[in-house]
């Protein structure tokens, strides 16, 4: 990653922006425990000061990063639970918008595929997992009690973690995809798989 030498002087919200996406790319590329705030501080061409002005401590900014790419994704999973939308099309259209954000921010979808070793981040990613589990859970409607439906809920949010950190190592494999392409490719093959299950499920 190139170094930032630049030092003029940024707005509050610029600076903080830019420390984010600093931070977010040497995450990426050296894991939680093998970044420090002084890696940060020195990519971002500014203090360690001023770096601990915006963030509190490494696990702040890391939460931060991971949190602002939980919300995004949420947000634009709700397309997907809008009730004027055909069941198999819920599934279809969620793994689209799901697997298009991961090719157009593989940084931060990485960052929530992690499985860093500090027990608080560990907790803080499980913790937007059970969130993901709970957008999916009212969207499988099929008559089920209530613990076999969330655990169908699981199953689907699992699958795209797994498809995404599969992509996501093996993306190589495929560079001579556009990004639309490759989204259209592991979206349309994990709905169909997710959708054939779905389909076959009835009450115990």
């Amino acid at each position: 990653m190139m170094v930032v030498t630049e030092t003029k002087r940024l707005k509050s919200q610029e600076r903080r922006e830019q420390l984010l996406d600093v931070a977010s790319h040497l995450f990426s590329e050296g894991g939680y425990d093998g970044t420090t705030m002084d890696s940060v501080a020195r990519a971002a061409g500014v203090t360690k000061p001023l770096l601990y002005q915006h963030f509190e401590s490494k696990h702040a900014l890391y939460e931060e990063i991971i949190t602002t790419a939980a919300t995004k994704l949420l947000e634009a999973l709700s397309v997907a639970a809008s009730p004027e939308v055909a069941p198999r099309d819920k599934v279809d259209t969620a793994f689209r918008i799901y697997f298009s954000m991961m090719v157009s921010d593989d940084v931060s979808f990485r960052l929530l595929l992690a499985e860093p070793a500090d027990e608080d981040i560990s907790r803080h990613l499980d913790a937007i997992y059970d969130v993901l589990v709970e957008f999916a859970n009212p969207l499988i409607d099929a008559g089920l009690e209530p613990d076999h439906q969330r655990l169908l809920a699981a199953t689907v949010v699992g699958a795209a973690k797994a498809s995404a950190s599969y992509w996501l190592d093996n993306s190589h494999e495929a560079s001579n995809e556009t990004d639309e392409q490759a989204v259209d490719r592991i979206a349309r093959r994990t709905a169909q798989f997710i959708w054939g299950g779905l389909r076959s499920v009835s009450p115990d």
